[in-house]
């Protein structure tokens, strides 16, 4: 799992001002809480650092100067007070957690241990699973990432970040049809397109190709920029048309999202080749109507050398027999008699 610099330091501030602390019943201890949760920690570390001088096993102390120190960013100094504690109070759950999420940027095999730890104390608590499963989701260990994010979503179904997580890891499971229900629900979310794109290839893996239309839709109106999105929904464009097609039109949404992949990543083969195909495929559909039809004629040899030209920059072996067939239909609508004679025969 990665995570920027500041976008990691936002997500662990946030995480830590929901920390529960039980007061301790010491003068000392008291009046270093009191500025915690006032939050003053500069002030509050001096009185925290000799509290654990003089109780240097007592987990709550270390804990809250843990946070302290991570408030003032001074995460080396954190990590080194959590490895004292844990190393005495290895079942302290929340030290387990801060520990992971101090890691996990530089170390997320290192951080495993830490937030499989912490989940394992406290299994109903969704934070320490969703992490849990989603740290291991990035190292790709899908089947134990299902686990644990199945227990998150559990304790909490509407966690839309559990459940994309979840999602995705079914989907990466070969398990399609049992992601569309957490990807659903987490494209209700805030990250809504990104769950919303992984909802419509599942969709499009079950068959679901008006489902993955209109996913797709959705997804690429949110991220006008994203390449694959438009690639993948040519794809479910493309599958809901039947060998009962009439026309060259049915084609041009096809070809509308295949053009767009294509002009926002110019090296994808991939890209090209479908585009080809689809400007191929719509003349078929009108192959044999072209005979003695001008307009028709015209429309099909444009369509073929745009298809001539999208399999040329394919630049795959594939691509290039396909060439060999354009061209011969080309030469073909060119000959309006040729196209006669087949249709006779």
């Amino acid at each position: 799992m990665k995570y920027s610099p500041i976008s990691f330091t936002v997500l662990l501030a946030s995480l830590l001002c929901f920390a529960v602390i039980p007061a301790i019943v010491h003068a000392d201890y008291d009046t270093a809480y009191n500025l915690f949760k006032e939050k003053k920690y500069t002030e509050a570390i001096p009185l925290l650092e000799e509290w654990c001088g003089t109780y240097p096993k007592d987990p709550r102390g270390a804990y809250t100067l843990a946070q302290c120190y991570v408030k003032t960013r001074q995460n080396r100094k954190a990590i080194d007070r959590l490895t004292i504690i844990l190393e005495h109070h290895p079942e302290h759950a929340p030290s387990q957690f801060l520990m992971g999420m101090l890691t996990v940027p530089d170390s997320p095999a290192k951080a495993l241990s830490h937030f499989q730890r912490a989940a394992e104390e406290q299994p109903d608590n969704e934070q320490y699973n969703y992490f849990w499963g989603s740290t291991l989701m990035a190292e790709k260990r899908y089947d134990e990432a299902e686990t644990a994010l199945r227990k998150a979503t559990k304790v909490n179904p509407k966690n839309a970040k559990a459940q994309f997580d979840l999602g995705r890891v079914l989907l990466f499971n070969n398990k399609p049809a049992d992601s569309i229900s957490p990807l659903t629900i987490a494209s209700k979310g805030t990250d809504k397109a990104s769950a919303l794109f992984y909802l419509g290839l599942a969709q499009l893996q079950t068959k679901d190709f008006a489902g993955a239309t209109d996913s797709l839709s959705e997804a690429a109106k949110l991220t006008p920029d994203d390449a694959k999105v438009f690639y993948n929904l040519g794809l479910a464009r493309e599958s809901t048309l039947g060998d009962d097609v009439k026309g060259m039109e049915p084609y041009d949404p096809v070809i509308e999202a295949y053009l767009k992949a294509c002009a926002l990543d110019k090296e994808a083969s991939d890209y090209q080749y479908r585009l080809g195909n689809a400007y191929e495929q719509a003349v078929r559909k009108i192959y044999t109507q072209t005979a003695g039809n001008d307009a028709l004629s015209a429309k099909a040899l444009d369509y073929l050398s745009k298809a001539k030209a999208a399999f040329t920059s394919a630049n795959s072996d594939a691509a290039k027999d396909r060439i060999t067939g354009v061209d011969q239909m080309i030469e073909n609508i060119k000959n309006p008699q040729i196209i006669e004679e087949e249709v006779a025969e």
